[in-house]
């Protein structure tokens, strides 16, 4: 039996399949002069003719290529079996084809090259028009060619949308290259077969399902074959179709695709008994649903710990139902500046794949004056709170998707300020709308959120300022913006290779803009953006500066070395274990990666109202970076930075020269 799969980036097209039985009389003229029927989408069994425009007379002769020429007056396309979900015959008879002019009639307009490709018949004039503009009260001459042609471009239109079908000229028309049309009937018939679904499974696999005895048609992933886009016409509900449409398939598979740790694809196979059918059977990898990982790095402030340590736990399937639980701390030398949050997220009945979910979430963190870019002061604090929110998946068009995802948190601060003597705390309500996309492909990623925060308290100035800052607004609204893209540049470098899949993917760049707008208002200290350090501008100190108003942009180039290593389909080993060293195939990623990097990070502050102990500055940092990643356990991150640009001031003790530089390093492991 004969399969095909579709991994990942699923494929729009159905593979070719062979002529049928049925079809082999009108094969005879097809395989001869026109090549066979075309697979592509289907649609109803209705007939529609249309009247037709004159074509010019004067043209080339035809080529013997393009075969012998039979008279048509009117085009008719029909659907071999009507089927709920197919387009209208009349959509397929308004699509513009392109058709060559020869001395008598129609030549295809097209050659096909060794590759595939299709270029326009150098010598040929050519038309373009819709479909029932073909038809006309005078016949014209078609050459095989040209109803070989015509047929592709149905077979084309149909499959863009998503359809498996095959296009072939009507048995009643033709027996081998025999005209059996009754006396004075000039009229052609295109027949469309729809394929449709016979059967759907389910095949799982990975750590999830290591366990199972049977790794077929599992129970926990049944919900995945319920909600199939298309489903057999015994089982198919309200809204959904048995016809195969791989666009409604691949975007299914893109959403189930959107929970961490799962991958999924398909394999279409022809099914024994049903003609043009196929079963359709998700292969459902799933990772071992719960890690544990633990961070090192040198990312805190001189004032406090360079170092910090994080250790979490996440479970991404906690009670099998794609709920997600984490849990994650983080501390400066297990003594101070100490962080705990958090969350538990979950789809809401009635809305899978992943369309509609909740999170609630509660968060506890200590920090210093230093940790929000306040050097010369002298405070400590800390701030407890927790929220609830909604993430509705709004729209999709294929790897697209935008969420919107409204909110509310809860937020109380309390502040040491041990120069002035005082405490101070303060209550704040939060809600706040978040507009989320993402779009991953093996090539490109790109992904980025833009939120609407607003804030209301009943706590007075007097105490507000008590929190670190002075002459803060009591209620205000800011925006938060944070955009990424990045991508491998060889398929701009070099198209062909990349069509042809030769060569590997090594040549990337990151590019990111991120920050906040607070329009003239005066935040608590404990609100304003921080810029400095490994995670903003690189090559000044760990929360260098603060403000109000932030904005924050890198560039990065990053090279991939393994995956310029030549292609090795047979791995080694690593403890006795498979380990791909280099790429096993184009374009594939080998178990472990080491990059080299080079940067430029820019960052402008402004403080609203800004005070005589504050200032506003641009801080500009360039460097190198090496990343060591081996498999999807081990991480180490070196960078370094230089400051290119002076912020702050000598008397306030806050200030960085140009030339000064910072080195920064991040271990991680996960298990």
């Amino acid at each position: 039996m004969k399969t095909f799969r579709l991994t990942g980036a699923v494929s729009s097209k159905l593979p070719r399949r062979q002529l049928r039985a049925y079809s082999c009389l009108s094969a005879a003229l097809i395989a001869a002069w026109v090549a066979g029927g075309v697979m592509v989408p289907a649609g109803s069994a209705a007939t529609q003719v249309m009247p037709a425009k004159p074509v010019p007379t004067k043209a080339p002769e035809p080529a013997i290529s393009d075969g012998p020429a039979y008279p048509v007056s009117a085009i008719v396309v029909e659907y071999a079996k009507t089927v709920a979900g197919q387009p209208p015959l009349g959509d397929i008879l308004d699509h513009p084809v392109v058709v060559g002019l020869s001395g008598d009639g129609y030549v295809t307009a097209c050659i096909t090259n060794a590759n595939g490709q299709h270029a326009y018949r150098a010598g040929v004039s050519r038309e373009r028009m819709a479909l029932k503009n073909l038809s006309q009260p005078k016949p014209r001459m078609f050459h095989a060619s040209a109803i070989r042609s015509i047929a592709r471009q149905i077979s084309e239109y149909l499959s863009d949308k998503g359809l498996g079908v095959y296009v072939a000229v009507s048995l009643s028309d033709f027996s081998g290259d025999k005209d059996i049309r009754p006396h004075g009937d000039t009229i052609l018939h295109y027949v469309v077969h729809t394929d449709i679904v016979a059967k759907i499974a389910t095949t799982e696999s990975g750590g999830r399902f290591a366990w199972r005895k049977t790794k077929v048609n599992d129970p926990e992933s049944a919900w995945i074959a319920a909600n199939s886009p298309v489903q057999p016409t015994a089982s198919a509900k309200a809204g959904k179709s048995d016809l195969v449409n791989l666009n409604a398939i691949n975007d299914y598979i893109y959403a189930l695709d959107r929970q961490p740790g799962r991958q999924v694809s398909a394999v279409y196979s022809p099914d024994k008994h049903l003609a043009d059918a196929y079963d359709v059977n998700y292969l459902v990898h799933e990772q071992r649903p719960w890690h544990v990982y633990f961070q090192l790095s040198n990312t805190g402030t001189s004032a406090t710990n360079p170092w910090r340590e994080r250790v979490g736990v996440i479970d991404n399937n906690l009670t099998g139902h794609d709920d997600i639980l984490s849990f994650d701390y983080s501390t400066a030398g297990f003594t101070r500046e100490n962080a705990v949050n958090g969350s538990y997220s979950f789809p809401l009945p009635g809305f899978a794949p992943d369309r509609l979910r909740a999170r609630i979430y509660a968060d506890y963190e200590s920090f210093s004056a230093a940790d929000v870019g306040l050097a010369n002061a002298n405070f400590n604090g800390d701030m407890a709170g927790g929220g609830a929110e909604l993430d509705a998946n709004i729209y999709q068009h294929g790897h697209l998707f935008v969420d919107l995802i409204p909110g509310i948190k809860y937020q109380h601060i309390r502040v040491d300020n041990t120069f002035a003597g005082i405490t101070g705390s303060g209550d704040f309500i939060q809600p706040y709308l978040t507009l989320h996309a993402e779009r991953y492909t093996p090539v490109s990623q790109c992904w980025g959120d833009l939120t609407l925060l607003t804030n209301f308290t009943g706590t007075n100035k007097a105490r507000l300022a008590s929190l670190g800052r002075l002459n803060v607004d009591q209620n205000w609204a800011i925006v938060q913006g944070d955009i990424n893209y990045a991508t491998y540049l060889e398929p701009l470098i070099n198209p062909d290779a990349y069509r042809h899949g030769v060569g590997g993917m090594a040549n990337q760049i990151l590019i990111s803009v991120r920050g906040q707008e607070a329009f003239n208002q005066r935040l608590p200290a404990e609100e304003e953006y921080v810029a400095g350090g490994y995670y903003t501008v690189r090559g000044y100190p760990e929360s260098a500066t603060a403000g109000d108003s932030v904005g924050i942009e890198s560039f990065e180039y990053r090279l991939h070395i393994p995956r310029l290593f030549p292609v090795n389909p047979h791995p080694g080993s690593v403890f006795g274990r498979p380990f791909r060293f280099s790429p096993q195939e184009p374009y594939a990623a080998p178990d472990w990666d080491l990059i080299a990097s080079a940067f430029v990070d820019v960052g402008e502050v402004v403080n609203s109202h800004r005070q005589v102990y504050e200032s506003d500055g641009t801080l500009v940092g360039t460097g190198l970076g090496l990343e060591l990643d081996i498999k999807q356990n081990i991480q180490l991150i070196t960078d370094w930075g230089v400051a290119l640009n002076r912020i702050g001031a000598s008397s306030n003790g806050n200030e960085v020269t140009p030339g000064s530089s910072q080195f920064n390093f991040v271990f991680s492991f996960n298990y």
